[in-house]
């Protein structure tokens, strides 16, 4: 083949680049979703800065604790399966962010939408 020749992509390629960028597509969407709610959530519970700073550090924590867990799903279910469930995850536990009575419950959210 020559250098300079496109580089043909077989159907199930083309599949998984897709569903590569749906799945970060989704990710971004909902992502910026709640950044810009933020502010409302933060007013409607009545947190102080601080204690948003608290509810925000829950996403990381869950991230950090996630990757053991889904580490381990991966090997054990395989990237596809895997990736389906976070996404109806994320999907789930999104509108839970503006629906959280307290700060606790804030965090909790956070930390299963950072896995």
């Amino acid at each position: 083949m020559p250098a300079d020749s496109p580089i043909r992509l077989t159907a199930p390629l083309r599949q998984a680049r897709f569903a590569v960028m749906a799945f970060f597509k989704l990710h971004g969407l909902l992502f910026a979703t709640w950044i810009v709610r933020i502010p409302d959530v933060k007013t409607n519970l009545g947190l102080s800065d601080g204690e948003l700073g608290l509810a925000l550090l829950g996403a990381p924590v869950g991230a950090i604790a996630g990757q053991f867990l889904v580490g381990w799903l991966l090997g054990k279910f395989g990237s596809k399966l895997i990736t389906i469930a976070m996404a109806v995850i994320w999907c789930i536990v999104f509108p839970l962010l503006g629906l959280a009575p307290n700060l606790p419950a804030l965090m909790a959210v956070l930390s299963f939408m950072g896995r």
